[in-house]
């Protein structure tokens, strides 16, 4: 399987994952931006950037830190832990 198919299929996995926590999610697929997913959930916004190895360079981190600044919502880094989905929530201060 193709690291984009690994990436692709970890999306949707996190996407379901919100989804049955009651998240109206979309997917950006092949969009090459910052954001993987968007969240929304009782007027909550959460732009999620999704790594299968949790490693997230610090531009992006910095970009998806910088468009949820803007728009005022939560910023996530999602990764597999094994079978588990894991988040960390990103901004100024941890990056």
């Amino acid at each position: 399987m193709s690291r984009y198919s690994q990436g692709a299929n970890f999306e949707r996995r996190v996407a379901k994952d919100l989804a049955e926590q009651g998240w109206f999610v979309v997917r950006s697929a092949g969009s090459h931006s910052p954001v993987d997913l968007i969240g929304l959930r009782q007027g909550e916004i959460i732009l999620i950037q999704c790594k299968t190895d949790r490693r997230i360079s610090k531009v992006a981190k910095a970009q998806l830190s910088a468009l949820a600044n803007e728009n005022q919502c939560q910023a996530k880094v999602a990764w597999r832990d094994g079978k588990n989905i894991q988040f960390m929530e990103i901004n100024d201060d941890n990056y």
